[in-house]
């Protein structure tokens, strides 16, 4: 990559990074695009899950080469006083999904993963080691960077994903289970059945302060799940600490 030229440079290959690379080669194949990703997976470790109908029709083509799961069949939601079931079409989709479908749609010479980046200006970007990356347009998609300028807290979660023992007979996502324990937060625990003897199972708070307390989390799912009649091995496991910037 010494001395690299590109129509435009994407410093960070996460899902904002990696759906505009699409979106520029689906828009002109003929730009000249490097995506440059820290890691040596697009798109990390994660989960990404939405409704059907957030996206309209030009999203939808977007991630239509993606493999994604889909449940039409609806969802239910839980509270301390109130169970709701509801039919809209619940989407989820695996960074190794993602990954692979960037490395299938884009050109051979558009991704560079175990590349970190030294430092950006408006004429490009330098790799640590040196090498530079010359662009006529930068975008900068390596993450949230804290700033006084903002006000908001922060969702932290945990999320497990399991092979039980036996089928666990769960026909559709619960998005939202919030009769647990809260522990000083706004806390629910996440569930996506993705296949008859797989859940991938999420603990998430909505709190004031960044704090992951891996332990504690990981406790609280094995209980949950304990709680559900859920019992198996973990096959992976995702954390994640998110701003959430209301001003």
């Amino acid at each position: 990559m010494t001395g690299a030229r590109a129509d435009i440079a994407i410093l960070g290959g996460g899902l904002a990074g990696g759906l505009i690379a699409l979106a520029v080669r689906r828009a002109d194949p003929s730009l000249s695009v490097v995506l440059v990703e820290a890691g040596e997976m697009l798109g990390g470790n994660h989960r990404w899950s939405w409704f059907e109908s957030d996206l309209n029709n030009d999203g939808q083509a977007l991630l239509a080469p993606i493999r994604k799961i889909h449940w039409p069949v609806g969802y239910d939601v839980h509270f301390p006083e109130h169970s709701r079931r509801l039919e809209s079409t619940y989407v989820s989709l695996s960074s190794t999904d993602f990954d692979a479908a960037l490395r299938r749609e884009l050109a051979q010479s558009t991704i560079h993963t175990g590349r970190k980046v030294a430092s950006v200006d408006a004429r490009g970007a330098t790799l640590e080691g040196g090498k530079r990356i010359e662009a006529r347009c930068v975008i900068d998609a390596r993450g949230y960077i804290p700033s006084d300028a903002f006000e908001g807290g922060w969702q932290v979660f945990m999320g497990r994903h399991l092979r039980t023992h036996a089928p666990h007979d769960v026909d559709r996502p619960i998005v939202m289970d919030a009769k647990v324990a809260q522990h000083d937060a706004f806390r629910f625990v996440y569930t996506l059945p993705l296949a008859a003897d797989e859940l991938f199972v999420e603990d998430t708070y909505y709190q004031d302060s960044p704090v992951l307390d891996r332990a504690a989390l990981s406790s609280r799912i094995e209980r949950y799940c304990d709680a559900m009649g859920w019992h198996g091995e973990p096959i992976a496991f995702e954390t994640g600490v998110l701003p959430v910037i209301p001003g």
